[in-house]
């Protein structure tokens, strides 16, 4: 698909060592010809010269418009017809006058030519040009009629006596390894996400756009990490480099992209060439097997976006792909196409995904608490801090408009940490030695938990104010995509965090299997029960499995709590099962802090009057 743009280059046969035709090879050599095949290599063009002898002259050929570079000139850009620009490679002093080594570019170049070669010929140092005009004077040897050139170079051609063999080498070491940085993947070897966005321009473009596909593979490595350790890890990655490379044909692009997730740029006739050509190389990726097991279908998904109907800007472009094959691997599918809906869907994320830093930093984020009651009582033990969006267009945005979001683009760790830091003030602000029984859980996604910093960045916040530290909960919420992590970091952490005297509680507890596992391996002081499992205890099943759970977390010395109560009747029978804490709409709604505060109060007030009243009595 790699569509270079052809490039007609006039070149100057005499201008040793800048420019010069060999006879033996019948091709133009030099230091010029050599800048311009980096040139060509790094913005996706491809030269071609005139060779001489044929009956067209340079100024012919350009009068003609038959070809888009005049070169190596020497200020004699007035013998020439239709020239539009002139770019000035080198300048020399020669016998006490200054001359000029140019290009000059026909009116039939391409108008990006003259620019992008701006943009190349800017970045080249005095030591580049040194190293070129080496490369040329070791490669290559002056003809007779080629020797008073060498000479008119004066200061320009003396450098070439110094050190032309460690320069050239050390010239051609340091191209190699700039590039390399720049524009290759360090683990892989393939082209990274910077080269993409170089070239991506030039390959996809109104006129061939109808053709194009991009392929987003997403290969969640965890499992395998999980069951396999970090050996089978680096096998699969190897394997999958290998199949991928194998099966993209070399007109095509493959990328390995800032996720570690590899893109596809392709270019077919129909789309049902690329679905099968997908579903082939997936079933290929998919055919590993290690100590532990082997690939599931949840771990390799692809996202297939056609561009013919879509826009052409590349960061959109990512997003959709990428979302796309988030979904395919939750759907446990070879592959989800985008098509116009999801590309709406993706539209209407990326806006809200634009506007959450701002949204941060202006202070559209405001913190609500939805109150904690006690079972048997109803009297007021806590509040979840809850994280609502106030969109200065959309109004307010529960968090499953944005969390969500945030969790798949790797940026919900900045609101998690932001609403520890309103739970920690608000904890501060209602501190009182009688009511240290008042707790306040702050949601923590599993991605944010599994950090290395978590411990850190969590102190930072806390030391920063003033309350009994039991009043914190941390509630981790179920994240499907953070199941299979490494589980030692996170053990770690919650274990750092019980020992510093704050409480850790499950969210969302009972809605799958790996909920029991959790249970075996990380140390919990509670376990908040899915609101599913409330909405079904009506039937004789949905009652047992919620007996069985709250007997189950009461062995293990945890509190129970439950949320969406939304009557009395589930209040009682919930009271009924045993379960310790309650929360929900029968109680109420989630309330800003100015109203949380206030009913905090009346529930003291309310709470120190029935002591007084027991204590008389």
């Amino acid at each position: 698909m790699n569509e270079e743009l052809l490039i007609y280059v006039a070149g100057n046969p005499g201008l040793y060592p800048l420019e010069y035709y060999d006879r033996k090879t019948h091709t133009y050599q030099g230091s010029i010809p050599r800048m311009l095949e980096r040139f060509a290599e790094e913005y996706g063009y491809r030269i071609e010269y005139y060779l001489p002898g044929a009956e067209d002259t340079r100024e012919d050929l350009a009068g003609n418009e038959q070809v888009d570079i005049i070169s190596g000139c020497v200020r004699n850009e007035e013998d020439f017809e239709n020239i539009r620009e002139v770019l000035t490679l080198l300048e020399a002093d020669e016998e006490g006058e200054q001359t000029a080594y140019q290009l000059l570019l026909t009116k039939v170049a391409p108008e990006s030519l003259g620019e992008d070669l701006k943009s190349f010929v800017s970045q080249i140092s005095s030591e580049d040009w040194n190293g070129l005009l080496i490369e040329a004077s070791v490669a290559g040897k002056a003809e007779p009629y080629q020797e008073p050139v060498i000479i008119g170079l004066g200061v320009l051609v003396g450098v070439l006596l110094i050190g032309i063999a460690v320069i050239s080498f050390l010239f051609r070491q340091r191209v190699l390894r700039e590039e390399q940085i720049r524009y290759r993947d360090p683990l892989t070897g393939l082209p990274n996400q910077e080269y993409l966005k170089k070239v991506f321009p030039r390959m996809v473009h109104e006129k061939n756009r109808i053709l194009c596909y991009m392929l987003y593979f997403r290969l969640d490595m965890t499992h395998v990490e999980r069951l396999g350790g970090q050996v089978h890890t680096e096998d699969f990655l190897v394997h999958a480099v290998k199949v991928l490379t194998g099966n993209v044909p070399k007109e095509d692009l493959l990328v390995r992209d800032a996720n570690g997730d590899f893109i596809v740029l392709m270019q077919a006739q129909r789309i049902e060439s690329v679905e099968e050509w997908a579903r082939k190389t997936i079933r290929e990726i998919r055919d590993f097997t290690y100590g532990g097991g082997g690939i599931r279908a949840s771990d390799v998904g692809v996202g297939l976006c056609p561009l013919q109907d879509g826009a052409l800007v590349l960061a959109d472009l990512l997003f959709q792909a990428r979302r796309c094959a988030i979904e395919a691997c939750e759907e446990e599918t070879d592959l989800y196409i985008c098509d116009e809906k999801e590309r709406k869907a993706c539209a209407e994320e990326r806006r809200i995904f634009a506007d959450f830093e701002q949204g941060l930093s202006r202070e559209e984020f405001q913190s609500y608490l939805q109150p904690f009651v006690d079972a048997k009582t109803h009297d007021l033990v806590g509040g979840e801090m809850l994280i609502r969006w106030n969109h200065p267009q959309k109004g307010f945005l529960s968090p499953g408009a944005f969390v969500p979001l945030l969790e798949r683009e790797d940026r919900i760790e900045q609101l998690d940490f932001f609403n520890l830091e309103q739970t920690c003030a608000f904890l501060s602000q209602t501190q009182e030695k009688e009511s240290e029984d008042f707790f306040i859980p702050c949601n923590f996604s599993r991605k944010s938990i599994c950090q290395e910093n978590f411990v850190q960045r969590c102190q930072e916040i806390i030391e920063q104010y003033d309350f009994c530290k039991k009043r914190l909960v941390l509630e981790i919420t179920e994240s499907r995509q953070e199941k299979d992590k490494d589980q030692s970091q996170m053990f770690w952490n919650i274990k750092t965090m019980r020992e510093l005297g704050v409480r850790v509680v499950f969210d969302d507890f009972g809605i799958g299997f790996s909920s029991f596992h959790d249970l075996q391996d990380y140390p919990m002081d509670g376990l908040k029960l899915d609101k599913h499992l409330v909405e079904n205890m009506e039937t004789e099943q949905g009652r047992a499995i919620l007996r069985s759970l709250i007997q189950t977390g009461h062995d293990l010395k945890m509190m129970i709590l439950a949320e969406g109560v939304e009557d009395l009747s589930q209040a009682e029978a919930l009271k009924a099962l045993g379960c310790d804490v309650l929360q929900g709409f029968y109680f109420s709604p989630p309330l800003p802090q100015i109203e949380a505060k206030r009913m905090l109060k009346r529930s003291r007030e309310k709470q120190k009057g029935k002591a007084d009243v027991e204590q008389k009595l």
